[in-house]
C-alpha cells in the first residue's frame, strides 16, 4: 500500500494512472483510485501487463504522442524499432531504418510527429504513421523540446577528447541551429526544460548540473555527488 498525505487541507487526487516500462519486453499500467479524508489517504489498484510483440525488444524511453497513443523505443541489439500502444493494450512497431542503433530518447515535438536519437548519430523524425526521417546528431545521448519548441540534443560524449560536450539545438525541419558548449568536460546525460525558461541538464560524471539559457550560455553547479548516485556508490 502507497500512502498519500496532502498538506494545507488540500484533497488529493482521486484517480491516479502511471504507465511503467518493464525490461526485457512488457509494458505495465497502473491504475489506482485513493480515498480517506483531504489529510490522508491510500491506494488501491490494478497492474495490467502487456507483452510487446518483439521479444527481448528492451523498452526504453515512453512518451504520449500527437495521436494519444503510447509510443516507445526498442533499443536491444538488432531489434532497433518504435512502438505505439493503444490505452486498449493494441501494439504496433515499425523498424527504424539503422539496424543496431540503439535509440535511447524520444520526444513528442510540437510538429506533430514524435523525434529520437540512437548511438548511431541519428536523429530521427517519426510521423504517428511509422514513416521515418534521419537526421545526423553527433554523439547524442539525449533530447527535449525547449521552451523556444526547438529540440535540444545533449552530447553523451565530446567530439574531440578534451573539448567540452556540446548540445545542440535542432530545428523541426531537422537542421541544425546551434551548437553550445555544455560547460563542463563530463559527460552530459539528461537534459530536461525547467520553469524558468532555461535548459537543465546533469552528467554521467563528475557531478554537475547545468543551467542553460536559450541563447546557449552555460552555468555549471558542482555537487557533493555525481546526480543519479549515492555518497555510498563512490
Amino acid at each position: 500500500m502507497i500512502v498519500f498525505s496532502s498538506t494545507q487541507g488540500v484533497p488529493i487526487e482521486q484517480n491516479i494512472t502511471a504507465l511503467l516500462v518493464a525490461a526485457p519486453a512488457v509494458l505495465a499500467v497502473f491504475t489506482a483510485g485513493c480515498g480517506g479524508s483531504s489529510h490522508s489517504g491510500s491506494i488501491t489498484g490494478q497492474i495490467v501487463e502487456y507483452t510487446i510483440p518483439t521479444a527481448n525488444s528492451g523498452p526504453a524511453g515512453l512518451v504520449t504522442g500527437p495521436d494519444n497513443n503510447i509510443w516507445f523505443l526498442e533499443s536491444n541489439n538488432n531489434t532497433n524499432k518504435i512502438a505505439k500502444i493503444t490505452t486498449n493494450g493494441s501494439f504496433k512497431e515499425y523498424q527504424l531504418p539503422t539496424t543496431t542503433a540503439f535509440p535511447e530518447s524520444i520526444v513528442s515535438a510540437p510538429d506533430g510527429n514524435l523525434w529520437y536519437v540512437d548511438e548511431s548519430n541519428d536523429l530521427g523524425k517519426v510521423t504517428t504513421s511509422g514513416s521515418v526521417i534521419l537526421y545526423t546528431a553527433t554523439n547524442a545521448g539525449e533530447l527535449t523540446v525547449g521552451p523556444d519548441h526547438n529540440l535540444w540534443v545533449a552530447n553523451f560524449r565530446p567530439i574531440t577528447p578534451a573539448v567540452d560536450p556540446l548540445v545542440n539545438v535542432f530545428s523541426t525541419a531537422g537542421a541544425l541551429l546551434h551548437s553550445y558548449d555544455s560547460g563542463t568536460t563530463n559527460q552530459l546525460e539528461s537534459i530536461t526544460p525547467g520553469p524558468d525558461g532555461n535548459l537543465w541538464m546533469d552528467t554521467f560524471s563528475g557531478g554537475d548540473v547545468i543551467k542553460m539559457t536559450t541563447g546557449g550560455t552555460p552555468t555549471p553547479t558542482t555537487l557533493g555527488v555525481d546526480p543519479g548516485h549515492t555518497a555510498s556508490d563512490h
